[in-house]
């Protein structure tokens, strides 16, 4: 991601000199910008390699001098807009160059801007007072951790684009003058006028009972036991402070007692250790304990390095919003890790919905069957009427002749039956006879011997009609 960042030096004892520059006169100072190293500007620990920094040295020529970072409306902008430049440039940059690992320059200063811009910050340079640095420059930061020096690291910054370079007389920075950046001289001689410890104290932990460390060196405990006395001097009637860690420009300490409102509070505190042995403690910041456990790779031994950070109220959405939304598999016991991550980390956790997948199902075709003309024409025949309605009349006439007389027999031996067998069948019973079982059981109980069956029509004996009945169309022959 690309983004602006500031790292801040810090540098004293230096030379000066006037030069013309426009017809105009300027101050011109040696200026150390930045050192190969892990520094901690806005965007956390970053390594900045001299190989990055040389690929550009030359962009740095001609850059802005401002005192104090630019913004407009409490947000940090470029130094390269009209407003800033009319209102807050002082300088450029001039005679970049790589140098033993530095980005070394000339910061060229217009005497009378400066004056009206900022009389203090001129007051200092003429009087070679300690004056911080920093650097505004877009880098693209790769994500990486890992360890250079015994300083841990985050990210490795590439593609440097340099801004501005802004002077911080009230100011101390990441890149420190401890650490051989600033305003100074750009030779040796340098009058260094503190003492920077040369191992990383994040192998320091503080124990209930005493204090431990995980690589026990001299340079770890004399520090320990200044910064330890220092803050005992500062303990009160009701208040008492200790060390919780140290790093190696500034501690984490805790106060408990009547000065933190009877709650357990942590600060942290920049220090500075001058060449006398006293401790110099810069303004103090209430922070709040987050502790995040990072494997050390490059086949180092795997170490749990805690480490404090400010909790912002944004990252605090950002980590109840991931442990809200149902695509993630956060939790509540989550929420202190989250928390200590960055926010540009948080985002790259938010899940992107993703559409459901479309099967492409196969739909199946209704198989119909087609019945025949004859199939369906006995569907929808119902009764005998239907049937006799397809015949020619004259048929129709003799079929429907021969359905009454059928159905005027068997009514008959119905009656009959039901008259010669009393309280034994029914008329439902024996309508739904067939005709055989009807003639059989009507025969069992004829008293007279008449015969109503439907064979008597064949046989021609049925005393209703003597006349033999022919089919349509038949002709008698007479002899």
């Amino acid at each position: 991601m690309t983004k602006i960042t500031r790292y801040i030096n810090t540098n004293t004892s230096y030379s000066i000199r006037t030069e013309k520059l426009q017809g105009k006169d300027n101050i011109v100072i040696p200026v150390i910008m930045m050192i190969e190293g892990v520094h901690c500007g806005s965007a956390g620990p970053v390594l900045h390699t001299a190989t990055e920094l040389k690929k550009v040295v030359d962009a740095w020529n001609g850059i802005p001098v401002i005192i104090n970072h630019p913004q407009i409306n409490g947000q940090n902008v470029s130094a390269n807009i009209p407003k800033i430049i009319d209102k807050e440039v002082v300088g450029k940059i001039f005679n970049a160059r790589i140098s033993d690992l530095k980005l070394k320059a000339e910061a060229w200063i217009e005497i009378d801007r400066i004056n009206t811009i900022s009389p203090t910050t001129l007051a200092k340079i003429r009087n070679n007072k300690p004056i911080d640095v920093s650097v505004g420059v877009y880098t693209e930061d790769e994500d990486k951790v890992g360890i250079y020096n015994n300083e841990e690291y985050e990210h490795i910054a590439h593609n440097y684009r340099p801004d501005h370079l802004a002077l911080l007389p009230e100011d101390t920075g990441a890149c420190s003058w401890e650490d051989g950046c600033g305003i100074r001289l750009n030779k040796k001689g340098e009058k260094n006028v503190m003492v920077k410890p040369k191992l990383n104290l994040n192998d320091f932990q503080y124990q209930k009972g005493g204090i431990s460390f995980v690589t026990n060196k001299e340079e770890y405990l004399n520090l320990v036991e200044k910064l330890h006395n220092k803050l005992y001097s500062l303990n009160g009637e009701n208040s008492y402070h200790y060390l919780k860690q140290v790093y190696s420009d500034y501690m984490i300490f805790g106060i408990d007692g009547s000065e933190s409102d009877g709650k357990r509070k942590f600060y942290k505190q920049k220090y500075i250790i001058l060449k006398d042995g006293d401790i110099e403690l810069s303004e103090k910041e209430e922070v709040k304990e987050n502790i995040k456990y990072t494997k050390i790779t490059n086949n180092k031994k795997e170490v749990n390095m805690p480490k404090v950070e400010k909790c912002t109220p944004c990252i605090e959405k950002k980590a109840a919003d991931l442990i809200a939304n149902k695509l993630t598999t956060f939790k509540a016991g989550d929420k202190e890790w989250l928390e200590a991550q960055t926010e540009e980390r948080l985002d790259s956790f938010i899940p992107v919905p993703v559409a459901p997948i479309q099967e492409n199902k196969k739909v199946e075709k209704e198989v119909v069957i087609e019945k025949t003309p004859i199939e369906v024409l006995k569907e929808s025949l119902k009764s005998p009427e239907d049937f006799m309605n397809l015949m020619p009349k004259d048929m129709r006439e003799s079929v429907n002749d021969g359905l009454n007389l059928y159905k005027a027999n068997k009514a008959k031996m119905v009656k009959s039956i039901m008259d010669n067998s009393k309280d034994v069948w029914n008329a439902e019973e024996l309508n739904v006879m067939n005709s055989e079982t009807l003639t059989k059981i009507y025969k069992s109980t004829n008293v007279d011997g008449t015969d109503y069956s439907i064979n008597a029509i064949e046989n021609n004996t049925l005393e209703t009609n003597k006349e033999v009945l022919l089919p349509p169309g038949t002709v008698l022959e007479t002899k």
